[in-house]
């Protein structure tokens, strides 16, 4: 057995002849006292307080926002950590997997029936195979009622896909259908948004590459870029639509519509975050929105009759930025031209850029890149043109500029910003610099965290004279 990692209650190795590693939940040795606070966790966490979780509108922070509570409420023992992930499981629901929904390093949980071990997705180890697994169909159909009494539904549905009061999408398929008893599939929304500046050291995309999306999402706040993050399934496309939000200028009026809320935007206050239901769906809320008087328009996912509404909201000017499942340009344009979507070639004109992101194995790891960004210069009759301008190397691992014969592509959204802001192109291109230094910096300097990358970004659009000042050699230098 080969160790891989170890923290907190969490043991990850290597098991010979496996195919996958073997994540080990350890279960310290709790006292009689510890026992008891468990027993007693309704109390603990009543209705009250879940009540009062609810009325937090940053539905990834309740998590932490109770946990915060057990901070305060329990007695210091000995395993103080252990009983507040335990009683936050039990509080929203999760039971036995409250302690795998705690470790913010995992993507996905995957309960595949009974007498089977759990699987789990993680960040840096791909899928792992738990040391835990449910003994009979009542232990498994007990978290489901569990589940379901938490979040108001109904357990006897014998196919369930639950937004959960802490952010996570449950999907729930229940006997009879599964062959090993009932399932129970948890995609879980990270609670901290990973930073521009940790995707880059992350080898996601280059400071080159995040310094143009920069400039392209704030326009120098005269002309910003409609954008499209595309990607395959857990590529991390929503992951780096959340990267750019914080590129937003903080003046700006934000309005988000999805399926399920996993847009982060703490750093903006004139927001509206509106979630789809039965009654009211994507592009009834989209068509809402446009009385809302938003400077920027985002939907997550867009996969229906939203996609025209929100394209003929680009044309007549509005900024549009969302995400798209597909795992090139070509393949985004062709989605968007073909049924359910519909959008016409000439409306998609409107579009300036498609960034694709994709999840593949590379030198053995399993590993998340932008492999591709393409700039929409136009449509002629039926025909969309792209370039693309930016592109992987492979042999690099590196995002680099598209190139043919020995010269870059030439990105036109440049000249586009250069005439819309009356700078010229050479005064573009040294701000295209200057921020290339400033992500550069703020890696070399540790700020990386959202909350200090957030800060950062602020203090840039709202005091950049003195920021400047203080790091002079990070901006006044070329």
């Amino acid at each position: 057995m080969q160790p891989l990692d170890k923290y907190d209650h969490v043991e990850i190795a290597q098991v010979e002849n496996e195919a996958t590693p073997v994540y080990k939940i350890g279960m310290p040795e709790l006292t009689q006292e510890e026992k008891g606070i468990i027993e007693r966790h309704r109390k603990i966490v009543s209705s009250k307080e879940i009540d009062e979780l609810k009325k937090e509108p940053e539905v990834s922070m309740r998590w932490e926002l109770l946990k915060e509570f057990l901070e305060k409420k329990l007695p210091d023992t000995a395993n103080k950590k252990y009983l507040m992930s335990k009683i936050a499981g039990l509080a929203f629901g999760y039971d036995e997997l409250g302690l795998l929904v705690d470790d913010d390093n995992l993507e996905e949980i995957m309960v595949n029936g009974v007498n089977t071990p759990v699987y789990i997705f993680h960040r840096k180890f791909g899928m792992c195979k738990t040391n835990l697994t449910f003994g009979s169909p009542e232990s498994i159909r007990k978290i489901i009622f569990s589940i379901c009494f938490v979040n108001k539904r109904d357990s006897n549905i014998p196919i369930l896909d639950i937004a959960a009061l802490d952010g996570c999408r449950i999907n729930i398929t229940a006997d009879p259908l599964p062959s090993k008893g009932s399932t129970i599939t948890i995609r879980k929304q990270r609670r901290k948004t990973f930073t521009i500046v940790e995707l880059i050291k992350a080898g996601s995309l280059s400071s080159d590459l995040a310094s143009f999306l920069w400039l392209a999402v704030d326009g120098l706040k005269l002309t910003p870029a409609n954008i499209i993050v595309a990607g395959s399934i857990g590529s991390g496309k929503t992951t780096t639509l959340n990267s750019l939000c914080m590129f937003i200028p903080p003046n700006e009026r934000v309005v988000t519509i999805e399926d399920t809320l996993e847009l982060n935007l703490d750093n903006l206050e004139n927001k509206v975050q509106l979630e789809s239901n039965e009654e009211y769906d994507m592009d009834s809320l989209l068509r809402d929105t446009l009385r809302m008087r938003p400077d920027r328009l985002m939907v997550g996912e867009i996969r229906g009759k939203e996609a025209i509404t929100l394209f003929n909201a680009m044309n007549i000017g509005r900024i549009g930025m969302g995400t798209l499942h597909s795992s090139s340009s070509h393949e985004v344009t062709t989605r968007l031209e073909s049924s359910p979507m519909n959008v016409p070639a000439s409306v998609i004109g409107s579009l300036d850029l498609i960034l694709v992101q994709n999840k593949f194995v590379h030198k053995g790891e399993v590993v998340r890149r932008v492999t591709e960004v393409a700039e929409v210069t136009g449509s002629i009759k039926d025909t969309i043109l792209m370039e693309k301008i930016y592109v992987w190397d492979p042999k690099e691992d590196d995002v680099i500029r598209s190139s043919e014969q020995g010269l870059e592509t030439p990105i036109l959204f440049l000249d586009k910003l250069a005439s819309s802001t009356k700078l010229s192109k050479e005064q573009v291109l040294k701000e295209l610099k200057k921020r290339k230094k400033i992500l550069e910096y703020m890696a070399r300097s540790g700020i990386i965290e959202q909350e200090q990358v957030e800060d950062f970004m602020r203090r840039f659009y709202v005091d950049r004279e003195n920021l400047e000042k203080e790091v002079p050699d990070l901006i006044q230098k070329d």
